[in-house]
């Protein structure tokens, strides 16, 4: 007796779903010879980075006011 349709048995299994890793932005980094050498009007200058923020990203800001902002805030100032 030949097999009917309904007896077909399907063998295809889908592969597993695996989501993307989360993207995480890498820190900011500022170009060499960047610092303008003032701490006047809120500038920062040490040649080095001048935070630490929350998330462990190290931050090469010139300036306080926004450091870190997209990054927790500033755990640690240097």
């Amino acid at each position: 007796m030949p097999p009917r349709d309904d007896d077909h048995v399907n063998t295809h299994v889908a592969p597993a779903y695996t989501p993307a890793p989360a993207y995480t932005p890498p820190a900011y980094t500022a170009p060499v010879g960047s610092d303008s050498g003032s701490s006047a009007g809120g500038e920062i200058s040490s040649g080095g980075p001048s935070a630490l923020c929350e998330d462990g990203s190290v931050s090469y800001s010139r300036h306080r006011s926004g450091t870190c902002s997209h990054h927790g805030g500033v755990a640690q100032w240097y």
